[in-house]
């Protein structure tokens, strides 16, 4: 059983489609209050690695960054959707702000999942 399951599901027609522009610009939901989107990346420090190497780092570094700014935009529609159809609080309360946290951390799972193959 998916920890997930209590959550609604994922919307993948959403997903890089021109309607998180309408999604997105919606003022009448705050969510700056919320938690956030867990952060899955990270980089450790590497304490010597050769200078003709670190252009490759970088390279790798810049494509982290970017596929983590899609997702984390694409995460963004799905939670604004679902507070639309109602099926996400849209409220300030503490509960309110985990679930829809969790939510997010749900759509970061199922976008790692379904788009590994592409990597």
């Amino acid at each position: 059983m998916s920890a997930y399951n209590h959550l609604p599901t994922v919307d993948l027609s959403l997903v890089s489609n021109n309607q998180h522009v309408n999604i997105l610009k919606d003022t009448g939901v705050n969510v700056t209050n919320d938690y956030g989107t867990p952060n899955l990346l990270f980089f450790y420090f590497i304490p010597f690695l050769p200078d003709d190497r670190k252009p490759d780092l970088e390279a790798l570094q810049d494509e982290i960054q970017s596929w983590n700014a899609w997702e984390l935009g694409q995460t963004e529609v799905q939670v604004r959707h679902r507070i639309a159809d109602g099926s996400l609080p849209s409220d300030d309360a503490t509960a309110s702000r985990v679930k829809r946290t969790n939510y997010r951390a749900k759509v970061v799972d199922h976008l790692r999942e379904v788009s590994e193959t592409t990597w």
